[in-house]
C-alpha cells in the first residue's frame, strides 16, 4: 500500500500544482493577488507531500527513489518540509504575503 501511494504522489504533486495555476488564475484579480495564491500553496503541496512521504511513507519513499532507508535523517528532513509547509500554510492563511508588498520602497 505505502509503495503504491509513494508512486501515486509523482502524480498527484503535478496535477495539484497545474490545479493550483488554474484556481489562482481564475480568482486572482491581478497579478499580486495570483502571486499570493501560487506562491504559499505550491510550496505547500511541495513541502507537504514530501514531508508526508518521508515521515508517513518512510521506506517507501527512499526505495523509489533509490536511496538506502535512514530513518534519522529521513525524519530531520521531513520535519523540516514540514515546517516549510507549515510556514506557507500561515503565510497563506494570515495574508502575509499582502503585509511584505505593502512594505517595499517605491
Amino acid at each position: 500500500m505505502k509503495k503504491q501511494l509513494s508512486k501515486m504522489m509523482e502524480w498527484i504533486r503535478p496535477a495539484l500544482i497545474v490545479l493550483t495555476y488554474f484556481l489562482a488564475k481564475y480568482l486572482g484579480t491581478d497579478a499580486v493577488s495570483t502571486f499570493h495564491i501560487l506562491g504559499p500553496v505550491m510550496v505547500l503541496i511541495m513541502s507537504g507531500t514530501v514531508a508526508f512521504e518521508s515521515l508517513i511513507l518512510g521506506e517507501a519513499g527512499s526505495e523509489k527513489i533509490g536511496y538506502k532507508p535512514d530513518r534519522a535523517y529521513q525524519i530531520q528532513s521531513g520535519l523540516n518540509n514540514l515546517a516549510t509547509a507549515s510556514t506557507a500554510l500561515l503565510v497563506f492563511i494570515l495574508n502575509w504575503g499582502r503585509y511584505a508588498d505593502a512594505t517595499k520602497r517605491r
